[in-house]
């Protein structure tokens, strides 16, 4: 009986101290659940106040004003748009619409119009100083640019390429897509024009992974079709590499597709490349299917060129066939490094091997590269 009772009051002290510990808990929980409740509602509201009074802040009128002040400010060209408007949307982006937006030179002409213009800009990024371009999406993009007679691109002059001030928004990440793309380059030297015609543009740069991926296929003409092409690009983004490429562009002096008009060049062109210019490194492959051209009003028969790079060098082997069932042969290495040179051989069964060597040697000079020849007439 005795040891009843002391079991007894072991059992009740034991639930007494019990009782009291788990008495504290619920308390505890209590008041963890009811200051989540409390951030979850102040959230809610928050986010509620976002969607439903933000739109009504913002005056568009006023948006689109500070918009071309900005740019006019900055570039001094001129901004126009039909049916504009701007809202917040529910991912924290402010989204712009417009059924044409047109950028302008000084004089009045088109610089660049873009069709049912749909923009996503980031308001977190636009808070830290940053441009975050989530989607640009647009059904045309029109490009209206000169080559001039002072040897530069009209469009550059509106725009500080070398300048190391620092921007008020830096351009960090875009996204665009462009159902439609053309380029209208107007030559003043040659009084002519050429095209650039795309489809499915898709142009991704992100500043996180440091890339710039293009991706496209389209045509390129003047009086007739050059080429049509399908490119595939992916470069490494530095800004080091980046500040001298604004600066060779700044100083592009001559118009690419000049000599391919003047020599009646064709072809079916696929680049597939991954550029790195830090470490000029250059992987993937150039093929050039069926190009022709004209050399003293004379045709040469179609050929094919495909140009495999790796690293910083460059491998072809390539069967030309020439005029009057003449074939050449050439294998060549070229090495884009700090030492660059072309390392070539050539073999052909009747023409003059001299005279494509000094073709051969002034293209390398124009281009700054060494030339390590090695010549072999062949019957």
């Amino acid at each position: 009986m005795i040891y009843y009772k002391k079991r007894s009051l072991i059992k009740k002290t034991i639930n007494f101290i019990s009782q009291k510990t788990q008495g504290k808990k619920p308390r505890v929980f209590s008041f963890s659940k009811s200051f989540l409740a409390f951030v979850c509602l102040f959230l809610v509201l928050l986010y509620s106040s976002y969607l439903f009074l933000m739109p009504k802040m913002i005056d568009e009128s006023n948006a689109k004003t500070l918009i071309n002040n900005y740019i006019l400010k900055n570039s001094k060209l001129m901004l126009d748009t039909k049916e504009f408007s701007i809202k917040p949307d529910y991912k924290f982006n402010l989204n712009l619409k417009a059924k044409y937006a047109k950028l302008k030179y000084p004089s009045g002409t088109d610089f660049i119009i873009a069709n049912d213009l749909n923009i996503d800009i980031n308001l977190f990024s636009l808070l830290q100083g940053y441009i975050d371009l989530n989607k640009v999406k647009t059904k045309d993009i029109l490009i209206y640019t000169n080559f001039t007679k002072n040897k530069n691109y009209e469009c550059f002059n509106y725009f500080d390429l070398t300048s190391k001030k620092k921007a008020k928004f830096k351009l960090r990440n875009i996204n665009l897509i462009s159902d439609n793309l053309g380029l209208n380059l107007y030559d003043e030297n040659i009084k002519k024009t050429f095209y650039l015609k795309t489809s499915k543009l898709k142009i991704n740069s992100n500043d996180y992974k440091k890339l710039l991926d293009i991706e496209t296929s389209g045509s390129i003409s003047s009086d007739y079709k050059i080429s049509d092409f399908i490119l595939k690009l992916s470069i490494k983004l530095n800004p080091e590499t980046s500040g001298k490429f604004k600066e060779k562009l700044a100083k592009l002096n001559y118009n690419p597709l000049k000599d391919a008009d003047k020599y009646n060049f064709k072809s079916t062109t696929t680049v597939d490349l991954k550029i790195n210019p830090q470490k000029q490194n250059i992987n993937g492959f150039v093929n050039l299917k069926d190009y022709i051209f004209e050399i003293n009003n004379i045709e040469l028969p179609k050929n094919n060129l495909l140009l495999t790079f790796k690293g910083n060098k460059v491998y072809s082997n390539c069967d030309f066939n020439l005029i009057k069932n003449q074939k050449l042969k050439i294998i060549s290495t070229i090495n884009f490094s700090k030492n660059k040179f072309i390392e070539a051989k050539l073999s052909s069964t009747q023409i003059n091997l001299a005279d494509f060597r000094d073709i051969f040697s002034a293209l390398c000079e124009i281009l700054n590269l060494k030339f390590n020849h090695k010549f072999s007439t062949k019957k």
